[in-house]
């Protein structure tokens, strides 16, 4: 391996371990954006974070759970207290939660609101915006071929 190839491997190396340096220890980060709740629950007795997993999967009782990492890694004797939360619970606790916020703030919220319709709004013209554009294209495309077929007489 050439010394450029291994200095362009260390730097690829450094730049993906940036983003776990500086996160405490133990509060890994690496699914963050898998699930809504993925390293924002915490387990209320030892503090570690809690992993989705599904239980009794493929049958007519499976369920999401929200289990203690050190539990479930390391073993009870670490979290012994620890217990399971079904994800459906914990969704409702958050909605629950969500609404009494908004109905004590709902001059935050409306303003919330209408700035994520503007940029939403936005986005969806510019997403029909370049579909158009790329239809221009394709006609534009197929009208020099008919061009080019009539001007060779066939």
């Amino acid at each position: 391996m050439s010394e450029e190839v291994f200095e362009k491997a260390q730097a690829i190396l450094h730049r993906r371990g940036a983003r776990l340096r500086g996160v405490e220890k133990g509060k890994r980060d690496k699914y963050s954006r898998k699930f809504a709740f993925s390293s924002k629950l915490e387990c209320a007795f030892c503090g570690s974070n809690l992993s989705r997993r599904n239980w009794h999967s493929g049958t007519t009782h499976e369920k999401t759970i929200w289990q203690c990492v050190a539990a479930t890694k390391k073993g009870k004797k670490y979290c012994p207290h620890s217990k399971a939360l079904i994800e459906n619970v914990i969704e409702s606790a958050f909605l629950e939660s969500y609404r009494r916020l908004c109905s004590k703030h709902m001059d935050v919220i409306d303003e919330l609101m209408k700035h994520m319709e503007s940029v939403l709004g936005n986005q969806n013209h510019m997403r029909k915006l370049n579909k158009v554009n790329n239809e221009i294209k394709l006609m534009e495309q197929k009208r020099c071929k008919l061009i080019d077929l009539c001007l060779d007489e066939k």
